[in-house]
């Protein structure tokens, strides 16, 4: 069985090593946590009070068996920090984001709906044209067969004198 000195030679490790890593960040301040003792008066304490007494009192223990060193404190506050700046930041940047997006959403339908009607003017211009076309050149014909039978085919005697 390891004796206590092996186990706070290893935390001494991890907390160097913690140290190490994340001296950088102003956050991470581990404290040596002291073992948890009940209070003198603790019998005299109403039921209710008492038993919010031993609740505390056995998660300081669980708390100083885990990490004497404070290293899980500290972790565990570093990581509600980091928490509570990215669920402020996306609490903030979300709902502009999502208006931003359902603005490109609307003028992406409307792009596409304008995309539409012009492809289909085209699609309709080729048939559309072809019948003007033909109309033109029905209306030419037409005009020119009609000023051919109003005037004379053969010259007129008159017109040679």
């Amino acid at each position: 069985m390891p004796d206590g000195d092996d186990e706070q030679d290893d935390g001494g490790k991890l907390d160097q090593l913690v140290q190490s890593r994340a001296a950088q960040l102003v956050l991470w301040e581990t404290q040596p946590i002291t073992r948890p003792i009940l209070d003198r008066g603790f019998l005299e304490l109403p039921p209710s009070q008492r038993s919010v007494e031993v609740i505390l009192y056995w998660m300081a223990r669980s708390e100083h068996w885990l990490s004497p060193n404070g290293w899980l404190r500290a972790w565990v506050r570093l990581n509600l920090i980091i928490a509570v700046l990215l669920g402020v930041s996306a609490l903030t940047v979300v709902p502009v984001g999502t208006l931003v997006l359902e603005g490109v959403s609307g003028w992406t339908s409307q792009v596409g709906l304008l995309t539409r009607d012009v492809g289909l003017a085209v699609q309709m211009l080729p048939p559309i044209v072809v019948t003007i076309g033909v109309v033109a050149l029905g209306v030419h014909l037409f005009r020119r067969h009609h000023s051919r039978r109003s005037q004379p085919r053969y010259p007129r005697h008159e017109d040679f004198e």
